[in-house]
């Protein structure tokens, strides 16, 4: 399974959202309507299913799937 698909699945179990609308592109709160209680399960999911720890401050400004999957890969 690739970083999307782990990172989709965890967006998918945490905004109870269709799988098909998480794409890269999409944008947390306009797109997904998540929230900032939101944004911080999925960081604090992210970190553990991948075992990294996220820089806080930057993993909150993150808008897009995109942007919280670059900052895994770094």
């Amino acid at each position: 399974m690739s970083v999307f698909e782990q990172v989709r699945a965890i967006i998918v179990k945490e905004l109870a959202v269709d799988e098909s609308r998480v794409v890269e592109s999409a944008i947390l709160v306009d797109d997904l309507d998540a929230d900032s209680l939101n944004k911080f399960s999925i960081i604090a999911s992210i970190e553990e299913e991948f075992g990294v720890k996220l820089d806080a401050e930057k993993s909150m400004e993150a808008e897009t799937v995109g942007e919280l999957i670059k900052l895994i890969e770094i």
